[in-house]
């Protein structure tokens, strides 16, 4: 029984730390599309400010 307890505590183990890096990866994710929307929206600004001034 003490060989089955061991391989059911390295099989915990080994999936809590899957789900740990799965949790971070998902969080980096989300940090670096947050950062791309912001970059398009101030590439969008900065394209209708030069429209608007070539339509002077």
């Amino acid at each position: 029984m003490g060989r089955a307890s061991a391989t059911f505590e390295n099989w915990q183990s080994e999936w809590l730390q899957l789900i740990f890096q799965a949790v971070q990866l998902l969080a980096a994710k989300h940090v670096m599309f947050r950062a791309g929307a912001r970059d398009l929206e101030r590439i969008e600004a900065k394209i209708d400010h030069l429209i608007r001034k070539a339509s002077e």
